[in-house]
C-alpha cells in the first residue's frame, strides 16, 4: 500500500443520534490513519451533525431532509476513498478498535464478498436474539468498494429506504455474492426502548419485524 493511501472507509449513517454518536466516534478516532471516517447525518432533527463535528477526524455530510438509510449509505459510498468500506450503526456500544481491525482483516481474505458482524453481547438479550434469528439485519457490513457499488447500482436499492439490510441480502443473492457472518461477542447497541421510550418503541419494533418477514 502506498503511503497515505486509505485502506478502509468507515461510514456511519445517523439519524437523531446526537446522544450516542459521540460514544462511537471516540472509538473510531483511535483507528490507524489509513482508515477514514464518514458520518452521514440523514436529516436529523437534533444535533447529530454538530456532535459529530466536535471530533476533528470524521468527514460529516448532512442530508437536508431524512431520506432513509439506503440513500445515506449511497451518499457515504460516494464520498469514500477506501479500498474497503465498512458500514456501522451509529448507536453501537462496547465496540473496540480490535473489532474494526479484525473485520477488515477478514474482509481482505478472498473467500467472501461481504462480511457481516453479529452483535452477540449478553448485555442486551433482545439485540442478541434478533441477531441470532435475523443475522442479515445487522448494520455492520464490510466489503470491497466495488462490491458495494454493484449493490447500490441496483435500481431498487435506494427505494428500500429503511430496509437497506434486507435489500442488500436480496441483491447479494441475485448477484451471486458470498456472505459470511462473524461474531462480535462484546458489542451491542442501544435498543428502540432506550432511544424512544417504551410506548413509542413497541410499534416501531413491530414495524421493523414486519418489514423483515414481509415478502
Amino acid at each position: 500500500m502506498k503511503e497515505n493511501e486509505i485502506l478502509a472507509s468507515v461510514i456511519v449513517p445517523a439519524f437523531n443520534e446526537e446522544k450516542r454518536v459521540g460514544e462511537l466516534l471516540r472509538i473510531l478516532n483511535e483507528l490507524p490513519d489509513n482508515y477514514e471516517i464518514i458520518v452521514i447525518d440523514d436529516g436529523s432533527k437534533d444535533g447529530t451533525a454538530g456532535e459529530a463535528r466536535n471530533f476533528l477526524r470524521p468527514i460529516v455530510i448532512s442530508h437536508p431532509k431524512n431520506q432513509g438509510k439506503a440513500k445515506a449509505m449511497k451518499t457515504g459510498l460516494s464520498a469514500a476513498s477506501g479500498k474497503y468500506v465498512l458500514f456501522l450503526d451509529a448507536d453501537l456500544r462496547g465496540l473496540r478498535v480490535e473489532d474494526i481491525l479484525s473485520i477488515t482483516k477478514r474482509t481482505m481474505q478472498k473467500d467472501a464478498d461481504i462480511v457481516v458482524a453479529k452483535l452477540l453481547s449478553r448485555e442486551n438479550r433482545g439485540v442478541r436474539l434478533s441477531q441470532i434469528w435475523f443475522p442479515f439485519i445487522s448494520g455492520i457490513q464490510m466489503a470491497r468498494s466495488e462490491t458495494w457499488w454493484k449493490i447500490v447500482a441496483e435500481k431498487d436499492f435506494e427505494k428500500s429506504r429503511f430496509k437497506a439490510e434486507r435489500e442488500i441480502k436480496r441483491i447479494a443473492k441475485e448477484l451471486g455474492l458470498r456472505t459470511i457472518f462473524v461474531d462480535w461477542p462484546e458489542v451491542t447497541q442501544y435498543t428502540k426502548e432506550e432511544k424512544l421510550g417504551i410506548f413509542r418503541a413497541i410499534p416501531a419494533r413491530l414495524k421493523m419485524y414486519f418489514q423483515m418477514i414481509r415478502p
